[in-house]
């Protein structure tokens, strides 16, 4: 069940994607839908072969731990391309 909440922002995320058409939504739509192959992946891996693992909230708790972390990543990637623009390199020959 981990893959349940990546999936669910994948398709709030493909939604507000469509409204806006920006490439870095594109992106945030990409990266959840890895995370949720990565948690139909990881079930698999260990035998869930229905996709339940016995322990449901912490599996759940998994969901929301990677979903954090694809925000966070996706957020500083962000922040990245805004310093990077920002900056602006003087570039001096010789």
């Amino acid at each position: 069940m981990c893959h349940v909440i990546p999936v669910a922002n994948a398709i709030a995320v493909k939604f507000w994607h469509m409204k806006t058409n920006d490439p870095r939504i594109g992106q945030l739509k990409i990266m959840f839908y890895g995370a949720s192959i990565f948690g139909v992946v990881d079930h698999l891996w260990n035998g869930e072969f229905f996709m339940l693992s016995p322990n449901l909230a912490k599996d759940l708790m998994l969901g929301v731990a990677i979903t954090l972390c694809v925000w966070g990543i996706w957020g500083a990637g962000l922040l990245v391309e805004k310093f990077s623009r920002q900056r602006k390199v003087v570039v001096v020959k010789a």
